[in-house]
């Protein structure tokens, strides 16, 4: 069984709650995974071999410590990156959960942790959806702080772009002009009615207050870069 198997398994079980189901363990997770029972069966055995899990009398299952700590872990990925993909990118949850579906077994720990403080430190709170009837629900602890945006900051400020909040409009706009994630811009001059302009890539573009009110951004030292 490869990893991203072994883990999806593994995340499902804590997921939606499927140890001590008993004699309907199989098709359970038959239906989750969408995998025939026996095939289910033949994987929770392998699982069982390599320290993942236990079988219990009567078909129900419980997870070892090894396995409930990379089940947690790779849970934790899944609800961190649906979150920044919905708060900030914009995605509907449906292809923001595919996405963390894939993303989550190729992605280091210190990315995720980097995402999660990120989203932390702005008193991001978001539902995590999964594949099957419920819901998890993720917390990030509530602050005063909010995202920084453009419109925080002043002219001459060296900003960084992170991302976009969710919202309408803007954002293909926005691509067309370089304005994207990890992208360098300057703040020009405040305009009339806050609208903003900013110099990115060597050119000097004007952007409305709506739009920058939901490019997030992180202030930068003062360079000559730009």
């Amino acid at each position: 069984m490869d990893q991203s198997d072994r883990e999806d398994y593994l995340e499902a079980v804590i997921m939606h709650s499927a140890e001590g189901r008993g004699a309907e363990t199989l098709n359970f997770l038959s239906g989750l995974m969408d995998r025939d029972a026996d095939q289910i069966g033949a994987d929770l055995r392998v699982l069982e071999k390599e320290g993942d899990l236990v079988i219990e009398e009567g078909g129900s299952i419980s997870l070892t410590e090894e396995g409930r700590s990379t089940g947690e872990s790779v849970l934790k990925k899944h609800r961190i990156l649906e979150c920044f993909f919905t708060e900030m990118l914009g995605m509907d949850p449906d292809t923001a959960s595919k996405e963390a579906c894939e993303i989550e077994h190729a992605a280091s720990e210190a990315t995720v942790n980097k995402i999660g403080n990120l989203l932390s430190g702005s008193g991001v709170r978001c539902r995590g959806r999964r594949h099957g009837p419920g819901f998890v629900e993720t917390h990030f602890p509530k602050k005063e702080c909010r995202f920084d945006v453009i419109d925080d900051f002043s002219e001459g400020d060296i900003l960084k772009v992170v991302g976009m909040r969710h919202g309408p409009g803007g954002g293909r706009r926005l691509i067309d002009l370089g304005i994207i994630p990890g992208e360098e811009i300057r703040i020009v001059r405040r305009l009339p009615g806050r609208s903003v302009l900013v110099s990115v890539k060597g050119s000097e573009v004007a952007i409305s207050p709506e739009i920058a009110g939901r490019v997030v951004v992180e202030k930068l030292p003062d360079t000559d870069s730009l």
